[in-house]
């Protein structure tokens, strides 16, 4: 990753030259967030009297250009459309000047709608679910030439063949045989599940995610899984992180707001929930086996992921209520 120094200086001899003025300058830079994939800079561009607030994404791991890139066109597609996301001015793909792939874009206040969920009462929490799921189900109504580039599916069961078999393989060339029986359980339930129009997706829809302005309007940020597919996928890893970090009334409670604010309701949301856990271990298992830059990480997350290991046993046990399958060998990696 690279360092605060070499960053600043990058991004100041940036502005210079795409201001084509030496007086430009990039002052007060300050880690402001880490997340699984990217750190999150912020800093004062300063021209002449004008003080603007900034902040660069930057990013690590596997293919962080590519992601750097993807994430860039994505938000800039979402800002045409009207979706509340931040303004984006510059991107970079390379490690020439700041030492890796970044993203610039405005800064927000820094309070996020997780914040108001940990010390709101109960009143307070509603308001919160409602604004969550509104956003929720105007991200879902999007149309689909809001992201052109996305892959193509054949409806719901294209889409489930595509992320099953994703994950399949990055289980196979990691040599990870051990959550080969939730693969199995998903194909052979596949035919079952009911197809769904497909609409742009965040695949990481969570009240973190969702920060806002000095004025109090929110901005959802965090685009770099952004895609096509099934609403249910973003709908049942909403539902797991919650059931699992905090508990199953607040899982069902999104669910049910989701449901409030598209005015829709889904059969078959286990399914999803269960190729969510898959999701969740198969980034956990391989980046604790092999690294957490093979997974587009930070090298960090390893510590991270220890640290949240109540979270991991409770997707276990989420496992097992859904299917009946349990993985021993995940609990072990946390004795």
């Amino acid at each position: 990753m690279a360092g605060m120094e070499r960053i600043e200086e990058g991004l100041r001899s940036l502005f210079k030259e795409l201001h084509g003025d030496e007086a430009v300058d990039v002052v007060d830079l300050k880690e402001v967030n880490a997340g699984w994939e990217a750190r999150v800079y912020g800093f004062r561009l300063i021209q002449g009297e004008n003080v603007d607030e900034m902040v660069a994404r930057v990013f690590s791991g596997f293919s962080a250009g590519e992601r750097a890139d993807r994430e860039f066109h994505i938000m800039s597609r979402l800002l045409r459309a009207g979706y509340p996301v931040p303004d984006v001015y510059i991107y970079d793909t390379g490690a020439d000047l700041i030492g890796a792939p970044f993203i610039i874009m405005e800064k927000l206040a820094g309070r996020s709608l997780m914040d108001d969920f940990l010390l709101a009462d109960h009143e307070k929490r509603r308001e919160n679910i409602a604004l969550f799921s509104r956003l929720y189900a105007e991200l879902h109504r999007l149309p689909r030439k809001t992201l052109p580039f996305s892959r193509k599916y054949r409806g719901t069961r294209g889409r489930l063949e595509y992320r099953i078999r994703g994950i399949e393989e990055s289980l196979s060339d990691s040599g990870i045989t051990y959550l080969q029986d939730i693969v199995s359980w998903l194909d052979s339930q596949k035919k079952k599940v009911a197809n769904e129009p497909l609409v742009v997706i965040h695949q990481d829809f969570h009240p973190g995610n969702i920060l806002f302005r000095t004025n109090g309007s929110p901005i959802v940020i965090d685009w770099s899984g952004a895609d096509i597919g099934d609403p249910r996928e973003d709908l049942a890893w909403t539902k797991l992180l919650a059931t699992t970090f905090y508990s199953p009334e607040l899982g069902d409670a999104f669910v049910s707001g989701y449901a409030s604010a598209s005015k829709r309701e889904f059969a078959d949301l286990d399914y999803f929930e269960v190729l969510e856990i898959l999701r969740r271990l198969r980034d956990m298992v391989i980046s604790l086996s092999g690294g957490a830059a093979s997974m587009g990480m930070r090298g960090e997350v390893e510590g991270l992921m220890k640290r949240n290991r109540s979270h991991y046993l409770n997707v276990l046990k989420r496992l097992e209520v859904l299917t009946g399958l349990e993985v021993p060998e995940v609990a072990k990696l946390f004795t």
